[in-house]
């Protein structure tokens, strides 16, 4: 950060997790460089709200990392969330601890930080459709979507995948 100090006095992320919140951050060690931490899960919902007109929807992250920012932007629209817990087995998969949701009558909104191979969202969005009707939808949303296996991936279990344009993708 020193040296990035050299040259620049602001930094702009958006969803970085590390940092654990949203806003203007400080590091006492490097003076004169402020990081804005930007919170962009507001606009990801916003999207899924006005295209589908939804009012009853429940906002899951599929782990703590991103679960200050989930709880946020569940807040700031009046919307009900939760988080659940993952622990990575290796570079390619994941377990994602089952708990009950009360999703029942709700449209579901997956909100994770990023997308790599997909393993977390699948596995969140197999928990998810357990405790829902089965007539509700299910959508994902991510500041960074890597999507290594392609969007296609995703279609057949997900109503729609969202990502913003943080990485360049191909896929």
């Amino acid at each position: 950060l020193q040296i990035i100090r050299m040259y620049c006095y602001k930094i702009y992320t958006v969803n970085v997790h590390f940092f654990k919140e949203e806003g203007k951050l400080f590091f006492p060690e490097v003076r004169g460089l402020h990081i804005h931490n930007l919170n962009a899960f507001d606009y990801l919902v916003k999207y899924f709200v006005d295209k589908y007109k939804l009012s009853k929807l429940f906002l899951l992250a599929p782990d703590t990392g991103v679960w200050v920012y989930v709880q946020k932007t569940a807040r700031r629209f009046g919307f009900k969330a939760d988080h659940l817990e993952k622990r990575r087995l290796s570079p390619k998969d994941v377990y994602v601890q089952d708990k009950p949701l009360d999703v029942r009558g709700s449209d579901v909104v997956i909100l994770d930080d990023i997308i790599g191979r997909g393993s977390t969202t699948e596995k969140t969005r197999r928990i998810v459709r357990k405790y829902q009707e089965g007539t509700e939808r299910i959508f994902a949303a991510c500041m960074h979507g890597e999507f290594a296996k392609g969007w296609e991936e995703f279609e057949p279990g997900f109503d729609e995948v969202i990502s913003t344009d943080t990485i360049i993708s191909d896929k």
